[in-house]
């Protein structure tokens, strides 16, 4: 995600080289998730670094741009990362479905992206809601010899006469369905984690995944965000990497992440103990990536800074440079 003039926003993109990966982005922007089979990176990302001074900016504006690209095996399904992109919150967020789900008859893709799902509803602040197996249909076995079933048809919103079956897309949410009934949207600052503990929350389906949200404050010109697990943000600023967050790990390949076992016990990592919370002042034409490990596990943070349109291309169309750069991020990531 890019910034107009002024800051940029957060965008998101991941997947492992194994070809598959999402990505969003703004102008100063970010990319996405992508799904991943094991719990942990394959490459350990570099160490969080303090961010650069912040620049004031006055009505800075975010541009969200995404890019997924399935595993060639996972394709017929749509992968299992989601993510979402509300331009009415300035935010944008992914999850990685743990692969591992799959030995049990379970899409990965049924929790990420139910999780992504109500944590869009939540920052633009909608009504919470709870998903369970009934609203989405029980997931069946797996195929014989391998392989996870389809991804559910439909996800429930909201509730009683106004509750609503919207379709999925097949990488995850695109922000273009009608959100449920709006409340008061919570403040940049708190809306990465106050939305994803209420997806946590409110997803009771079986499966887990790591996740990353980031809201932008136009007032201030400053990111926010939420990460749990190995799904990563980076900012980048004149080539640079000015800011890492950090990665959150019980052990080697066993990264945090959420989770609503079969018995939906809360036997799971939590939000408010394990998510990484933290805020990056931007300056104009920074460049945001919010991406799963598909992203940050293959590509270091060089590769990806030399693929990001430059001051001039990004100047002239920022939506346009930030469509460019996830989907160049995807590319190279696979």
């Amino acid at each position: 995600m890019g910034v107009d003039g002024r800051a940029p926003a957060a965008g998101v993109e991941e997947r492992r080289r194994r070809p598959q990966s999402a990505a969003l982005l703004s102008q100063s922007r970010p990319p996405m998730p992508v799904p991943r089979a094991g719990l942990a990176p394959t490459r350990t990302p570099p160490p969080p670094t303090a961010p650069r001074p912040r620049a004031t900016a006055a009505h800075a504006t975010l541009h969200l741009a995404a890019a997924a690209r399935p595993h060639p095996d996972k394709a017929h399904y749509g992968g299992e990362d989601a993510f979402f992109v509300s331009q009415t919150a300035h935010a944008a967020g992914c999850a990685d479905g743990v692969g591992g789900w799959q030995e049990s008859g379970v899409n990965p893709a049924w929790y990420a992206r139910t999780l992504m799902r109500l944590a869009r509803a939540a920052v633009e602040g909608g009504a919470p809601t709870v998903v369970t197996e009934a609203d989405v249909g029980v997931p069946g076995p797996a195929a014989a010899g391998g392989g996870a079933p389809g991804p559910p048809d439909a996800v429930l919103e909201g509730g009683g006469d106004e509750g609503a079956a919207a379709t999925l897309s097949g990488y995850g949410e695109d922000g273009n369905l009608a959100p449920p009934p709006p409340r008061r949207r919570p403040p940049p600052s708190t809306a990465p984690t106050l939305a994803l503990a209420a997806a946590h929350a409110g997803t009771r389906l079986p499966g887990s995944a790591t996740a990353a949200i980031v809201s932008h404050d136009e007032a201030t010109s400053t990111l926010h965000g939420a990460v749990v697990g190995d799904a990563g943000v980076w900012v980048f600023r004149r080539g640079e990497l000015a800011f890492c967050s950090p990665t959150g790990l019980h052990a080697f390949d066993t990264p945090f992440q959420l989770a609503a076992v079969p018995e939906h016990a809360d036997a799971t990592d939590t939000v408010d103990d394990h998510a990484a919370v933290f805020e990056v002042g931007l300056q104009e034409g920074d460049w945001v990536v919010v991406a799963t490990d598909g992203i940050t596990d293959n590509l270091h943070p060089e590769e990806a800074a030399a693929v990001l349109p430059d001051a001039a291309v990004a100047a002239a169309d920022p939506a346009g440079a930030a469509a460019a750069a996830a989907a160049r991020l995807v590319a190279l990531a696979a």
